[in-house]
């Protein structure tokens, strides 16, 4: 289903609701039909009295005296004030996905990434791997000879620093973070669960694995015009995208080309202050080794870097 489309599918179901809604209140209590009634008619009146020039404060005192009655009688009820009103899916563009500025709402550009980029299946992901299915249990709670934490107490440590990042995420601070350490530590799941509670808090996520990021930058440098045409606004995603996750750095196919092209895209990203979430299995030294030093320095100058310590949890 096309983006459009689900915006206006969202707006019919909020709109039918609330139309169920009103029935039901109707059917609970005829004076409220005849308030609704009352109130249509006094709103002609101050329609007519507009056009002739008369006084109206009459007429407004009776629609304010209507519209108390009526929150009480929906208060007496049960029901909140707001209930009258459709429930959008997004508060903040009531479904359109476009905001009173006219820009884009948050909530399409995420719709129009889940469309592009489908095929990652992350939000059947996110259902499982977020904060709060987060079970500490699986870490190592021991320390081992010349350990200051144990997997366990870093695990804490960086759910801490990730959730206050998530609750104080603001667009444009082009604050960035690198989550390192070996196979199998959390990585990913910890870049789930960051994934899914900026979600929740209304921004747009852009999430590719390494191999999926380097297939689309070429797919794009590589093509046709035509071709290019197609896809330029998939491509410019991942450049402008305002939270961009990168998982497992290091494991995608590489060449001269894809390294230049890595350079250019975090570089992008820092000078537009955008927010970049990258997760690898190299250390430092092997960073350093596997690209130029230009990324090296980019990433260890602009990025905050997080060590996840332990062993293969899918053996344990």
């Amino acid at each position: 289903m096309k983006v459009n489309q689900i915006l206006q599918e969202r707006r019919h179901i909020a709109l039918k609701k609330m139309e169920q809604r009103i029935e039901e209140i109707r059917t609970k209590s005829p004076r409220f039909c005849e308030i609704e009634e009352e109130i249509k008619v006094q709103g002609f009146a101050q329609v007519n009295a507009n056009l002739f020039g008369k006084d109206d404060k009459k007429i407004k005192r009776k629609m304010e005296a209507l519209e108390i009655e009526k929150n009480k009688l929906l208060k007496d009820l049960g029901y909140e004030e707001d209930v009258l009103s459709p429930s959008y899916f997004c508060k903040k563009c009531g479904d359109t996905g476009i905001l009173s500025d006219g820009k884009m709402c948050a909530c399409k550009e995420q719709l129009l990434i889940e469309q592009a980029y489908q095929g990652s299946n992350l939000m059947h992901v996110l259902n499982r791997e977020n904060f709060e299915n987060f079970d500490l249990t699986i870490f190592r709670e021991e320390r081992l000879p010349g350990e200051e934490q144990s997997p366990r107490e870093n695990m804490i440590e960086l759910l801490e620093i990730t959730k206050d990042f998530c609750e104080n995420f603001k667009a444009g601070a082009g604050k960035n973070i690198l989550f390192y350490g070996p196979v199998g530590t959390g990585k990913t799941y910890l870049l789930n669960c960051i994934a899914k509670r900026l979600l929740d808090r209304g921004n747009p996520v852009l999430y590719l694995r390494a191999y999926q990021l380097t297939e689309s930058l070429q797919k794009y440098k590589f093509a046709d015009v035509k071709t290019k045409m197609d896809i330029a606004e998939d491509y410019r995603r991942i450049f402008d995208s305002e939270i961009l996750l990168i998982d497992d750095l290091g494991t995608e196919f590489q060449n001269n080309v894809s390294v230049a092209q890595i350079f250019e895209l975090l570089n992008y990203r820092i000078q537009h202050r955008k927010t970049t979430l990258i997760s690898t299995n190299l250390e430092p030294v092997e960073l350093a080794q596997q690209y130029s030093k230009r990324i090296f320095s980019r990433i260890y100058g602009l990025y905050s870097i997080f060590y996840l310590s332990g062993e293969d949890l899918r053996f344990r």
